[in-house]
């Protein structure tokens, strides 16, 4: 019964999005790899992965969009609870762990997670998403420039 209710709430998930979103994460994944075995990128960055992640921004605003009625308190909410708390928790469990492995401070540590450096990207998604969020509020129901009306007089 519960799927049946999820299956008339959502909407019918894009298969082209989840393949695409593979296929940069596989990228990403190329890119590290390549770094991590040799110490330098084997294909050049500017060939791939400056690509993919423009494709994840992409991705993210093209899945912004809802038929429902914008509403910045809801969309706040949700970066808070599905960028931002995950951002904190998954940085935090692998970076204290990597601190002591590596015999590095944990405040610097911690330090990198609270301003964003621990992960960039996702960091970088939040705030896209926040100030994207916020324009889109700002302009609601707002036209920029002149718009000419016959109704009205010059």
């Amino acid at each position: 019964m519960q799927d049946s209710n999820r299956e008339l709430t959502q909407p019918k998930r894009k298969h082209w999005i989840d393949l695409l979103r593979g296929f940069c994460m596989v990228a990403i994944l190329l890119d590290h790899t390549e770094i991590y075995y040799t110490d330098d990128n084997i294909i050049g960055y500017n060939y791939y992965v400056a690509n993919v992640l423009v494709v994840f921004f992409f991705l993210s605003g093209y899945l912004f969009y809802r038929e429902t009625p914008f509403s910045l308190r809801h969309k706040l909410t949700y970066i808070a609870r599905y960028l931002l708390l995950p951002y904190f928790l998954f940085t935090t469990f692998i970076a204290i762990p990597k601190a002591f492995a590596h015999d590095v401070d944990i405040s610097d540590t911690l330090l990198s997670i609270v301003t964003g450096q621990a992960s960039w990207f996702v960091a970088a998604l939040i705030v896209a998403e926040i100030v994207f969020s916020t324009v889109l509020w700002a302009c609601k129901g707002k036209t920029w420039g002149y718009q000419y009306s016959p109704l009205q007089p010059r």
